[in-house]
């Protein structure tokens, strides 16, 4: 029974998905800008996206940015259901890089949008993407998903939308207008243009700060709408107009709302129609962001303007809902809580208690299982949830239920409350290994992310077996689980993601040159940090230094280390000074910022100083805040957040048998 429900669930699926509808291009001598378009042809789109570091000049802001093929709007990608999408990515950033195509249904394998690849610098990528002919006709985008480093890269410039026409072209036709939406923050104001009008944060659409967008009195067009930002919602809005929003996330909604403004969580689309009206001019508003300075400040920006001037036109009428299936009334074979929460000083950012492991699965569902997932947000901050290769049903948004129906792959979570979801996982297209996370980026760099393998339950696939197998004896015995490849094939080009290496070249606090190999005979507890830190680092260090008393002589062949990120101030003497105020002998580790980024790199550590605008040439350092175990030959073990309770630190030493 639970197989026929689930294939009456993927044929209504397939059905609403196959509904199509199209819209009319501009013409050639609009204002409107024009972004660099590809189109597939014979169901191939062959593309080459250069990214590189670019300096971005709009107008009277400029930033140190990054392009795909010399474009900060970037190239439109046009496919269709079924079609494949033939990437040469090609890397001139001076770090490592790759591809996610955000919405689409297709393989989390190999060169596919496998969010694992890595593409170092000055190396090229060549990835092979098989649309579903199942996939929603729509808006979707593709984007940098490097982790660590995706926030970073999204807000410089590399993103681009990826629009999958219908099959067969409707009968409705209108005017087609892409509005690509990106911001820029600026940690410190490069000049008063930047610091007084633009409050340190810069939005464009489609390229531009001003855009101009000309309709006849009367005329409809479809404004389709992708919000770029790493981190940010988009409010907009146009004066004396409202929108009348026909899609979400790519897909048609069974009942269009009409908004006067329009609110777009980070990642979220929107295809909204807008009727001119009345001849004039109509300012287009980004709502809730201060601009301006003095008597002119305001929390409204004008991004341009609607011109409505010329000879009157008769519009279509505006279209009708597409009826979407209700998936609450398909068997559910398994229920989920996903919990979105933090680290207090804002360093880790967590799913159901942990940060991100590329090498741990977090969860493993049959393929044609329908679950239902309950989304929590224990916090008072922004949080969107994604899912890679598919899109889900919103049933429930804090206790409310949803009836329209909507179909989404990108939902907000309120604060300190919950949305219900269903998702099919249904389609053979998404067998493999991928992951779900929050899609403000800062905080899927900063942990918020897990990973989700489907599998075939009918099929014996003696690899994924292999490392399945692996994975379980890794978890019952309390091990480190990295990924077997005696069995699993590599994808054809690309590198994985660098393994912590414990290896070192630094000096102490007593001055003396030292290695790992000094320290070998010994477990070590080593925290990165620096001593100017406010919470964190003495909060970390007062914690272990509990930790160890309470160990007494059990605890005499562990060790604590404090590597410094701040070799600058952080000398020796210092070192020496500032560990002297806890119970527990601690070795402080510190030398040129070669040698200390060196090390960081070794173990994957981020750090990055930033500058204290109160305090003439202080600064500060943003750094993680976990603290890490390495076994008596120097190699990385695993990890503990540094708030963690002493119990909590004996019980996680006591798993490794770095204590009886």
């Amino acid at each position: 029974m639970r197989l026929a429900i689930t294939h009456v669930a993927s044929l209504a699926l397939t059905l609403l998905f196959a509904m199509p509808y199209a819209y009319a291009q501009t013409s050639g001598d609009d204002p409107w800008p024009q972004l660099l378009t590809y189109y597939s042809k014979n169901g191939q789109l062959n593309v080459t996206l250069e990214a590189k570091p670019q300096t971005i000049n709009l107008g009277d802001v400029s930033f140190d940015g990054a392009t795909y093929n010399g474009s900060y709007g970037a190239p439109v990608l046009h496919l269709k259901p079924g079609d494949t999408l033939h990437v040469h990515l090609i890397n001139h950033l001076k770090e490592t890089t790759n591809l996610h195509f955000h919405g689409i249904h297709t393989s989390p394998k190999n060169n596919s949008d496998n969010i694992f690849t890595v593409v170092q610098p000055n190396q090229v990528f060549d990835y092979e993407v098989k649309v579903s002919p199942t996939q929603p006709p729509g808006l979707y985008w593709y984007h940098s998903h490097i982790h660590g480093q995706t926030e970073m890269q999204t807000m410089c410039g590399l993103s681009g939308a990826l629009i999958v026409d219908p099959t067969t072209p409707d009968a409705v036709s209108m005017r087609e207008r892409l509005l690509v939406l990106k911001d820029y923050t600026f940690e410190t104001a490069p000049n008063d243009i930047v610091k007084t009008y633009y409050h340190k944060f810069v939005q464009t659409i489609s390229g531009q700060t001003n855009v101009t967008l000309q309709m006849h009195p009367h005329e409809k067009q479809l404004l389709r709408l992708t919000n770029q930002s790493a981190d940010n919602t988009s409010r907009l809005s146009i004066t004396g107009h409202a929108f009348y929003v026909v899609a979400r996330d790519g897909v048609r909604l069974g009942t269009p709302t009409t908004e006067t403004t329009l609110n777009l969580p980070p990642a979220s689309r929107a295809d909204a129609i807008l009727d001119a009206g009345d001849a004039g001019q109509y300012s287009i508003i980004a709502n809730g962001v201060v601009t301006g300075s003095g008597d002119t400040k305001t929390t409204d920006r004008i991004m341009g303007q609607v011109i409505v001037a010329g000879d009157a036109v008769d519009s279509p009428p505006l279209p009708a809902g597409v009826p979407r299936p209700d998936l609450s009334n398909a068997k559910i074979d398994a229920e989920r809580s996903v919990v979105f929460s933090q680290s207090k000083d804002g360093t880790q950012y967590l799913l159901n208690g942990k940060i991100f492991d590329h090498d741990r699965i977090d969860i493993r569902v049959p393929l044609g299982s329908t679950e239902k997932w309950t989304i929590k947000n224990d916090t008072d901050d922004l949080h969107v949830f994604h899912i890679h290769q598919m899109h889900f049903q919103v049933v429930e948004i804090n206790g409310v239920p949803q009836t329209d129906h909507v179909y989404l792959d990108n939902v907000r979570i309120p604060e300190r409350g919950e949305v219900k979801i269903i998702i099919p996982f249904t389609e053979s297209i998404i067998l493999g290994k991928f992951v779900y996370h929050c899609h403000v980026l800062e905080h899927e760099d900063k942990g918020m992310m897990g990973v989700i393998q489907v599998y075939d339950p009918h099929h014996f696939d003696f690899g994924e077996w292999v490392d399945d197998m692996w994975g379980r004896i890794c978890t019952t015995m309390g091990w480190k689980h990295t990924a077997l490849t005696l069995f699993t094939k590599a994808a054809p080009v690309g590198t994985p993601e660098p393994r912590l290496d414990g290896h070192f070249d630094l000096f102490d606090q007593n001055g003396q040159p030292v290695t790992e190999k000094t320290y070998e005979g010994k477990y070590r507890l080593i925290f990165f940090g620096y001593t100017h830190c406010p919470d964190a680092c003495p909060t970390a260090l007062a914690t272990l230094d509990k930790t160890l008393q309470t160990l007494t002589d059990k605890g005499r062949n562990i060790s604590i280390q404090f590597v410094s990120l701040d070799p600058e101030r952080d000398t020796a003497p210092v070192l020496k000074s500032y560990l002297g105020n806890f119970a527990t002998p601690m070795t402080g580790l510190t030398g040129t910022l070669e040698q200390v980024n060196r090390f960081s790199k070794n173990m994957n550590i981020q750090f990055e100083k930033v500058a204290d605008k109160d305090v003439d040439g202080g600064y500060s350092i943003d750094h993680p805040a976990a603290v890490y175990l390495m076994d008596k030959q120097g190699n990385y073990v695993d990890d503990l957040s540094y708030q963690a309770t002493p119990e909590e630190f004996i019980a996680f030493l006591k798993k490794y048998g770095a204590t009886p």
